[in-house]
């Protein structure tokens, strides 16, 4: 567990309490806002960064939540609860692909799991891309 990428739950109760290999406990607005989560490779706990990245949100839309979060003054505690209440971007983005293509409104075909298809090291980066193509629409 301490040289592997694990990502514990350590607000959860004891019953829970269990590392999950190559999966992320359920970002959840209260573990979040008390960022009960750890890493123990790193030795220390989810930034909010790897969290935004975890549910798909990308680094322009994390940027500007701060940035807002900064002018309202009301630290960044809310943003990260915000993540943890947020659905899954790259799940959402399926599950409405999915609903277009059985309801013979699109054929997504090959494009339906890029994810499952994308390059380790630019894994990191794809909701940046997707956000950038959306926003060019």
């Amino acid at each position: 567990m301490w040289r592997k990428g694990y990502i514990l739950d350590i607000g959860a109760s004891p019953k829970f309490q269990h590392p999950l290999s190559n999966v992320c406990p359920c970002l959840t607005y209260s573990r979040c806002k008390s960022r009960g989560f750890y890493i123990p490779k790193l030795r220390r706990r989810l930034l909010i960064e790897e969290a935004a990245r975890l549910q798909g949100v990308p680094q322009q839309v994390l940027k500007a939540m701060l940035t807002q979060a900064e002018k309202q003054k009301f630290g960044d505690n809310l943003v990260f609860a915000a993540l943890g209440d947020a659905m899954s971007i790259n799940v959402l983005y399926l599950a409405i692909a999915l609903g277009l293509e059985s309801a013979g409104l699109a054929n997504l075909q090959s494009k339906r799991a890029f994810w499952l298809k994308c390059p380790a090291d630019k894994c990191n980066s794809l909701s940046d891309n997707l956000f950038e193509k959306g926003a060019r629409y």
